[in-house]
């Protein structure tokens, strides 16, 4: 079950008044179906700033990966070698991305900025950098002539103390490391350190070339034009045909761009409409894209929140609770996994709806304990994935990811606070700070929903007003499933000391609203239908996907392309075709805010 900032403290309440009115945040959930723009609306740019962002740890592991590859000349199980070896420093050293921003959607960035995490950052991109030069002869002239080819000999032409191949080899490194073509600043910059590094030999030719190209290398991946995305645009508001090339390549396959991209940016097609989206369209068709669309559902769906499904192993009611259930400590991995896979299915492999999405009967699952747990075998990942055999397992919001919570107890505010947040995109507002922010406990005579009736939906308390109209309703729906997801008739009930004490019934059936619209329904096959009518969760599909390819969150200058993306997707536009049309937006092809003038930009 995805976990929120503010999920916690929605357990119980005191005098919830600020569910009784006030402003909400702006959202383009906000708007009814009949609100949005047509499909084809043109938007202007905005003037929002897009944000400085750090390459991502997944970025950086592409990137060095895919580099690797093509200037070290390893093949084999010294490529695999020399990749794990990237994998493990990159690991250890750099510290692990943590979403900031408006309800933690912003990608690249951190929680906490200051000079221990930037010295983090250097510190472990030098030792990788040190790595890739050392154990490879990409510093020596078997690695240097693969980068400068037949057009001179580059050791002889250091040797006799001309710089043409040197810096020919400079401006091809540079290329690539900093994703566009160095300045002459640069180049002489680099050329000097070079020269410096070089008389550091005490004129020894061949140590003072591979020091020369050591120091320049990993003061290339030192350098913020390889950590950072960095856009200085061209003078306007506007971007550069090599800064789309990386907006291009990172959004869409994490890693740089690829020689393809890089002669679109230098014959100036990027910044035509009909280059753009063939680069678009062609970069969406790769399978590398499987990688962006992982981490935006991971994102999306906070799998790496989910809690380990074997902590409690060992205590009561859990054991009793568990019994022969295939529990394992990467149960909560696979379940995070099913997600992840759902989504790459329905918009990338048999391109779908968003009602696809939520509607989809496919069992992608590879992981032997939730299959098990399915009552499925493992998925083979070839061809179509199988239907699953439980009907009542159809749909998205029965997956044991959204539904498990790695206790005997299911958690029906937590289940309602995510389906309200998460897919509708309404925001709830937060509880009073005497909320308890304690989970109710399990009752030995009570069914858990009535436990969080009994505690949050008393006629004279205000909880009643957020819990009974928009949080416990979207919970109890899937009361028909347990505490791992294992679908249920009715409720065990426990004593402290995990003996059964018991049965309660189930109920699934509630009132509530979406979009402003009273619905009711008897199950959560009926709450999904209900949802996808609204056109609430393609609202929020569109939203989330914006602020994905942005790396921002959206505001008030973004409503037209919201509200385009998301018409567009409640008419039945597949999520490849979305992908495609984010990308496609005025805020994707520009810097935004005001205007700067060429002197002050960055050299």
């Amino acid at each position: 079950m995805r976990r929120l900032p503010l999920s916690p403290t929605w357990l119980m309440c005191g005098v919830l008044s600020a569910c009784q009115g006030g402003d909400k945040p702006r959202s383009s959930a906000d708007q009814s179906p009949d609100d949005t723009a047509a499909p084809d609306a043109a938007c202007a740019p905005s003037t929002t700033v897009q944000p400085l962002r750090r390459l991502s740890k997944d970025q950086l592991q592409h990137t060095l990966a895919d580099f690797v590859d093509a200037h070290t000349g390893l093949t084999g199980e010294d490529a695999a070698w020399l990749r794990g070896f990237i994998s493990e420093e990159l690991t250890e050293a750099i510290p692990d991305d943590t979403p900031t921003g408006s309800e933690g959607q912003v990608r690249g960035g951190f929680r906490r900025l200051d000079q221990v995490v930037y010295a983090e950052h250097v510190e472990g991109l030098i030792t990788v950098a040190e790595g890739i030069t050392t154990y490879t002869d990409f510093g020596g002239v078997g690695g240097a002539q693969r980068l400068v080819g037949d057009t001179c000999e580059v050791y002889l032409d250091f040797e006799r103390g001309e710089t043409g191949c040197v810096e020919t080899w400079v401006r091809r490194i540079g290329h690539d490391l900093h994703r566009r073509p160095l300045t002459d600043a640069q180049v002489a910059d680099y050329l000097d350190l070079f020269a410096a590094a070089a008389d550091e030999a005490g004129g020894d030719a061949w140590a003072g070339f591979e020091l020369g190209f050591h120091h320049v290398f990993v003061a290339m991946m030192a350098s913020p034009w390889f950590g950072y995305h960095v856009e200085v645009g061209t003078g306007g508001t506007g971007l550069t045909d090599y800064e789309l090339a990386s907006r291009l390549s990172y959004h869409f396959w994490q890693t740089a761009p690829d020689t393809e991209l890089y002669a679109a940016a230098a014959d100036g097609l990027l910044s035509t409409d009909d280059g753009f989206r063939a680069q678009v369209e062609r970069l969406v068709a790769d399978p590398r894209t499987e990688r962006a669309l992982a981490t935006f559902a991971e994102d999306f769906f906070r799998t790496h929140e989910l809690p380990r499904m074997d902590t409690r192993l060992g205590t009561n009611p859990f054991d009793t609770f568990a019994a022969d259930a295939p529990i394992t400590s990467t149960l909560h991995e696979e379940m995070g996994d099913e997600l992840v896979a759902l989504t790459i299915h329905h918009t990338l492999r048999e391109p779908g709806t968003v009602d696809d999405l939520f509607l989809s009967d496919r069992h992608v699952s590879q992981g032997e304990a939730l299959s098990a747990l399915y009552g499925e075998a493992p998925w083979d990942g070839v061809g179509t994935p199988p239907a699953l055999s439980d009907t009542r397992r159809v749909g998205l919001l029965t997956r044991a990811a959204l539904l498990a919570t790695g206790s005997a107890n299911t958690r029906p505010i937590m289940k309602g606070v995510f389906i309200r947040e998460g897919l509708l995109c309404e925001p709830i507002p937060p509880p009073p700070d005497n909320a308890n922010a304690f989970p109710p406990e399990l009752s030995d005579a009570l069914s858990t929903r009535e436990v969080v009736e009994n505690l949050t939906e008393q006629p004279d308390s205000d909880c009643i007003v957020c819990h009974g109209a928009l949080i416990n309703p979207l919970g109890f729906a899937t009361e028909d499933f347990d505490a791992l997801g294992r679908p249920r008739s009715e409720q065990a009930l426990y004593d402290l000391w995990g003996d059964v004490t018991g049965h309660a019934a189930i109920d699934t059936s509630g009132e509530t609203t979406i979009a402003g619209q009273a619905v009711a329904f008897a199950d959560v096959h009926d709450l999904t239908s209900a949802m996808l009518a609204s056109g609430s969760p393609h609202r929020c599909m569109a939203r989330e996907l914006f602020r994905f390819t942005t790396g921002r969150p959206d505001d008030a200058a973004d409503d037209c392309t919201l509200d385009t993306l998301g018409a567009a997707l409640n008419a039945g536009e597949t999520l490849q075709d979305a992908l495609v049309r984010a990308a496609l937006t005025p805020q994707f092809r520009t810097r935004g805010g005001a205007e700067v003038a060429p002197e002050e930009t960055a050299r």
